[in-house]
C-alpha cells in the first residue's frame, strides 16, 4: 500500500479492529504455533474484507500481547496502544530490561498510543503501588479492548478465573457484555456490547497442559443467536458492509471531493482552523459519510422516477393495444419496457443504492453529533447512544462510529464534561442547534409542498378519469356512436394509471411520515434553541451541557427511527 494511500485510509477509511487478551507467561515451545494461528486469522481478514484496513489494539503487556502485536505489525497492520496507566508507571510491571526495551521498541512503531483515565475515582499516586487499585486499571483496559473490538483474540488456556483484570474475566467481558462499572451505564432492554471471541488454544508455565491442541483456534460468539453459523454469518455482513463502504470510499474518492468540502461548510461554517485535531478528524470522517449518501441518495431518486417512468410508457403501450389497435408491436414495446424497468431494478438490488443512501446518511448523521458534542465538552461516545435496542445490520453503523471516535473517547475521561467555554457552546447553537431547527423546518415546508402537489395531481388525474367514463357511459345509454370512442376509453383508463403511478411514487417516498417527523424535530431543536440561548445568557454552562446531551439523543432516535422508516420504502418496480 502507497504512502498517500494508507494516509487517505488512516483517515477515511473504516478499519476493523483486532483486539487482543491472553496470558503473560507464554511457554517458548509454543510460540510458533501460537504465531502461526494469529497470521492465519489475519489473512483471511484480508481475503474476505481486502479494502478494509486492518488494526490491532493492543495494551503491549507480557506474553500475549505483544506476540500478537509483533505478528501484526509483521503482517502490515497498524497498532493502537491503549495503556491502562501512565508509562513511566506500566513500565515499572515489567520485571526485565529486555521486556522494557521490547515494549519501548514496539510503542515506537504504534499509530497511536493513549492513556485511559484512572479507573473510577483512584488517583495517579493510588495507583503506584501494587493492589487492588492497580489491578482494576488492568481490568479497565480488558474492558476498553473488548468493548472496541469488532474480533478479540484470545491466547487462553480456559480455565475458569475470578482474577481481576486477568484473561478469564476480559472473555467473560467480551461474550457478555461489559458491566458497570467498567462499561457504560445500560438497561435491561439494551442490547450489550459483545462480539466474536477468537480462541487459540494456549499453554502457559503455570498450565502447560491446557485442552486442546496448541495453537486450535476456536471461534466462540455471543448468546442470542440461534447457532454459532447464524452468529458468524450476521457479524460477516457487519464486516461486509464496513468494507463495502471502504470501497465505495476510495472507488469516489476524487469524484466526491467537491462534496466532501460542501458538507464540512454544511456541519460548520466558521473557522474551521481553529479547532481541535480530534474535531477536524471527525469533521473529514463526517464528510466522507455524508457526501457518499448524498451520492446514493441522487441514485436512489434516479432509479425511482426512471422505474416509474418506464413503467407509465409501457402502460401507454398496453393501453393502447387493449383499447385502439391490437397491434402485436405494443405489446412487444410494452413488454421491453417493462423488461428494462426490471433491468434498472435489478441494478438498484445489485449496488445496494436505497440501503447505502440510508446507512451512510445514519453514518453521517451519528458524526454530526459527535462532532458537537465534543465540540460542547461532552465527552459521551455516540456509540452507546445509537440505534443501541436493535440487534440487525444496521449494527455496522454503530460500531463504524465507535472505530472512528477509537482514541478520542478516552482523551479525556469518558462519559464525563470537562471544562468548556462560553463562545464554544454559542457556537454549538448557533451550528448546530440554530442550524437544524431550520433544515428540519424547512425540509418539512418542502416536503409539505410536494406532497400538496403530488396529492392535487393524483385528484386531477383521478377526477379526469371519472369525467372520461361518465362520457363514455352517457354515450352507451343514449346510443351514440362515437369515432374517437376508442381514444375516450384509452383516456380514461390512462388517467386512472396516472393517478395511480403519482399516488404510489409519493407512498414510496414517504413524504407524509417524513414530514411529521421532520415538523417534530424542529420543534424539539425550536425549544431547545430558546431554552439553550437563556442558559447561556445566565451564565449556566452545566445546565447547558446537560440539554446538549438530552437533544443529541434525541436526534440519534429521531435519525435511526428515519433510517428504519426508509428502509421499509425499498426501490421497487411500481405495480398499477
Amino acid at each position: 500500500m502507497s504512502d498517500k494511500k494508507a494516509a487517505r485510509d488512516s483517515v477515511l477509511g473504516l478499519p476493523l479492529v483486532i483486539g487482543v487478551t491472553g496470558h503473560r507467561d507464554l511457554r517458548a515451545p509454543d510460540r510458533k504455533a501460537l504465531e502461526s494461528s494469529v497470521e492465519a486469522i489475519f489473512s483471511a481478514f484480508r481475503k474476505d474484507y481486502p479494502n478494509t484496513p486492518l488494526m490491532l489494539l493492543s495494551p503491549l503487556a507480557d506474553g500475549a500481547d505483544r506476540l500478537v502485536a509483533r505478528v501484526a505489525l509483521d503482517s502490515g497492520l497498524s497498532l493502537i496502544v491503549p495503556l491502562p496507566m501512565p508509562r513511566t508507571l506500566y513500565e515499572t510491571d515489567f520485571e526485565t530490561a529486555e521486556s522494557k526495551a521490547e515494549f519501548r521498541s514496539l510503542l515506537e512503531r504504534a499509530e497511536t498510543v493513549f492513556t485511559l483515565s484512572p479507573f473510577g475515582d483512584y488517583t495517579e499516586d493510588e495507583i503506584r503501588e501494587r493492589g487492588p487499585s492497580r489491578t482494576e486499571q488492568y481490568a479497565q483496559v480488558g474492558a476498553y479492548i473488548a468493548r472496541h473490538s469488532h474480533i478479540l483474540i484470545a491466547l487462553w488456556d480456559e480455565v475458569p478465573s475470578e482474577k481481576v483484570g486477568g484473561t478469564a474475566q476480559i472473555v467473560k467481558f467480551r461474550l457478555e457484555g461489559v458491566p458497570e462499572p467498567y462499561g457504560p451505564r445500560h438497561t435491561t432492554l439494551d442490547l450489550v456490547a459483545s462480539g466474536p471471541l477468537y480462541h487459540i488454544a494456549t499453554p502457559r508455565e503455570s498450565n502447560p497442559n491446557p485442552a486442546g491442541v496448541p495453537g486450535e483456534l476456536r471461534k466462540l460468539f455471543p448468546k442470542g443467536y440461534e447457532t454459532d453459523e447464524a452468529a458468524e454469518a450476521a457479524y460477516h455482513l457487519i464486516f461486509l458492509r464496513m468494507d463495502q463502504f471502504n470501497r465505495d470510499s476510495r472507488r469516489l474518492d476524487s469524484k466526491l471531493a467537491a462534496s466532501r468540502q460542501s458538507s464540512k461548510e454544511y456541519l460548520f461554517s466558521g473557522n474551521r482552523e481553529s479547532l481541535a485535531d480530534s474535531l477536524k478528524l471527525i469533521m473529514e470522517r463526517y464528510a466522507a459519510a455524508d457526501s457518499l449518501a448524498i451520492y446514493f441518495q441522487r441514485w436512489t431518486i434516479r432509479i425511482l422516477r426512471t422505474l416509474f417512468l418506464l413503467v407509465f410508457v409501457g402502460v401507454c403501450f398496453f393501453q393502447a393495444y387493449s383499447d385502439i389497435r391490437q397491434r402485436v408491436v405494443f405489446l412487444l414495446v410494452y413488454m421491453s419496457l417493462l423488461g428494462v424497468a426490471y433491468i434498472f431494478y435489478a441494478l438498484a438490488k445489485r449496488n445496494e443504492y436505497h440501503g447505502k443512501y440510508l446507512d451512510y446518511r445514519a453514518l453521517a448523521e451519528g458524526m454530526r453529533v459527535q462532532f458537537f458534542w465534543l465540540l460542547a465538552g461532552l465527552k459521551k461516545p455516540v456509540a452507546d447512544y445509537y440505534l443501541r435496542k436493535q440487534r440487525s445490520e444496521l449494527d455496522w453503523i454503530r460500531k463504524a462510529i465507535r472505530v472512528w471516535t477509537l482514541s478520542m473517547e478516552f482523551q479525556e475521561a469518558p462519559n464525563k464534561t470537562v471544562a468548556t467555554s462560553p463562545h464554544q457552546l454559542r457556537l454549538v447553537l448557533n451550528e448546530w442547534v440554530t442550524g437544524q431547527r431550520r433544515f428540519f423546518a424547512n425540509a418539512a415546508k418542502r416536503d409539505q409542498r410536494k406532497l400538496k402537489w403530488q396529492k392535487r395531481f393524483v385528484r386531477l388525474f383521478f377526477l379526469i378519469s371519472v369525467a372520461l367514463t361518465a362520457t363514455q357511459t352517457v354515450l352507451q345509454i343514449y346510443q351514440q356512436a362515437s369515432q374517437g370512442e376508442d381514444w375516450l376509453i384509452f383516456s380514461m383508463g390512462l388517467a386512472l394509471v396516472i393517478a395511480g403511478l403519482l399516488a404510489g411514487y409519493g407512498e414510496r417516498r414517504a413524504l407524509a411520515e417524513q414530514i411529521r417527523q421532520y415538523a417534530q424535530m424542529a420543534t424539539i431543536f425550536a425549544n431547545a434553541e430558546q431554552r439553550l440561548t437563556e442558559l447561556l445568557e445566565k451564565g449556566e454552562q452545566a445546565q447547558a451541557l446537560e440539554l446538549l446531551e438530552e437533544l443529541g439523543k434525541e436526534a440519534l432516535g429521531e435519525n435511526g427511527d428515519w433510517v428504519i422508516l426508509h428502509r421499509e420504502r425499498a426501490v421497487e418496480v411500481p405495480s398499477y
